[in-house]
């Protein structure tokens, strides 16, 4: 049997988020290779950098450290922030489909009291679980 996506995830997208995390740890990882690798390299054009600032009277390296840590900082709260947005979203979602279920369920008690025709099937309507909201025990806004 094959599995059709909509089985394979489920309906929160963790599926995904895990893909990207395995991308973004495949990428740090990736990152680090080519540090080692071009080791030699890295340390010339810092020495550059360090030669060019005694010169000049700059602080490119600290500043630049500055700014990556910002840039880093900068891209976890705008992840946090997506993530807070997706999960308000769910709520407000699910809190609709609880809704529209309770004046379904509503709509559906209405139209079978108005086709009762005596007392007794009225009782029995009213007694009846399908048409008794599960918002009855809960408090008010």
């Amino acid at each position: 049997m094959v599995a059709r996506p909509s089985e394979s995830r489920d309906d929160h997208g963790k599926g995904i988020a895990e893909d990207s995390r395995q991308t973004r740890l495949l990428a740090f990882g990736l990152v680090i290779a080519v540090l080692v690798f071009f080791q030699s390299q890295v340390r010339l054009a810092l020495d550059a950098a360090h030669s060019f600032e005694s010169r000049v009277g700059l602080a490119l390296v600290p500043s630049a450290i500055i700014l990556a840590v910002v840039f880093l900082i900068y891209r976890v709260t705008r992840r946090h922030d997506a993530s807070l947005r997706a999960a308000v979203t769910d709520s407000v979602t699910q809190e609709r489909r609880t809704r529209t279920t309770e004046l379904d369920s509503l709509t559906a008690f209405g139209l079978s009291l108005s086709r009762a025709n005596d007392i007794g099937v009225i009782r029995d309507l009213a007694q009846d679980r399908r048409f008794v909201s599960p918002a009855v025990g809960r408090a008010g806004p």
